[in-house]
C-alpha cells in the first residue's frame, strides 16, 4: 500500500531548509538522523515540493519506499537499487545520464554512493540525500570517510557542494513525538564542517555559533 508524501508544512520543516531547494539549482542537501527519526519523509517532502512547483526531471534512487509522488509539474523517474540497477551508485549514474534536475538518494551508506552523490552535486544537479548519523558533523565525517575523501581535494569537493545539512530527531512531548531540526545553511558553517578540526565536540562555528 502506498501513502501520499506529507508537505513540508505538515512535517514542520524549517523554512530555510525548504527555501534552499528553490534557491539553489545545484548542490548537496544532506538530511541526517538516527533510525526512525523521519529523515526519509523529510527528503521526500522536499523533493515533492520541487515536483509540485517546478518543471524539470526528478530522479529518485532508493531501496524501496511506500511513499507516492503527487502529479506535479516535473517528470518523476523512480528507481530501486538492486532491482533496476546493480547498485546505489550505478542508479545515481543513471540519473546523471537522464540530466535530472533533482536527485533523491535514500540513503548513502557505501563508498560508491558517497562518491557519486558528491559528483552529481558538483556537476549541476540538486542532490537531496539521507544519511544515518546522530549529528550534522557525524554525517559529514561519515560522508568523507565513505568517499575516501581525507585529502585536501576531496574536502574541497564536499566544501563546494554542501548547501545544507539538517539533523533531525523525534522528541517526546505531551502531544506525542515531535520532530526537532538542527539545520545549517550558512556557507561558512558548512565549510567548517568539512575541516579536520570539526571533530572537536566543543567547537562551534565562529560565524554563526552552530555547534559542530
Amino acid at each position: 500500500m502506498t501513502r501520499p508524501i506529507p508537505t513540508p508544512k505538515a512535517l514542520g520543516l524549517p523554512a530555510e531548509l525548504v527555501e534552499t531547494v528553490f534557491a539553489q539549482p545545484a548542490g548537496l542537501i544532506l538530511i541526517t538522523g538516527v533510525t526512525g527519526s523521519g529523515k526519509t519523509h523529510t527528503a521526500y517532502s522536499l523533493t515533492d515540493a520541487f515536483n509540485l512547483s517546478r518543471s524539470g526531471v526528478v530522479y529518485t534512487v532508493t531501496e524501496g519506499n511506500e511513499l507516492t509522488f503527487a502529479s506535479g509539474w516535473s517528470l518523476v523517474v523512480e528507481r530501486v537499487a538492486g532491482a533496476d540497477s546493480a547498485s546505489l551508485g550505478a542508479s545515481i549514474r543513471q540519473g546523471l545520464r537522464l540530466r535530472a534536475d533533482v536527485i533523491l538518494i535514500d540513503d548513502i551508506r557505501d563508498d560508491e554512493a558517497a562518491r557519486e552523490a558528491l559528483h552529481a552535486a558538483n556537476t549541476g544537479h540538486l542532490v537531496i540525500a539521507t544519511m544515518h548519523a546522530a549529528s550534522a558533523a557525524d554525517a559529514v565525517t561519515s560522508l568523507l570517510a565513505l568517499a575516501g575523501m581525507a585529502q585536501q581535494y576531496a574536502r574541497r569537493s564536499a566544501m563546494e557542494s554542501l548547501i545544507a545539512v539538517s539533523s533531525q530527531a523525534l522528541v517526546k512531548t505531551e502531544a506525542g513525538l515531535t520532530p526537532t531540526f538542527d539545520t545549517i545553511t550558512d556557507r561558512a558553517a558548512l565549510r567548517a564542517l568539512t575541516e579536520p578540526d570539526r571533530r572537536d565536540p566543543s567547537a562551534s562555528c565562529p560565524h554563526c555559533g552552530h555547534t559542530l
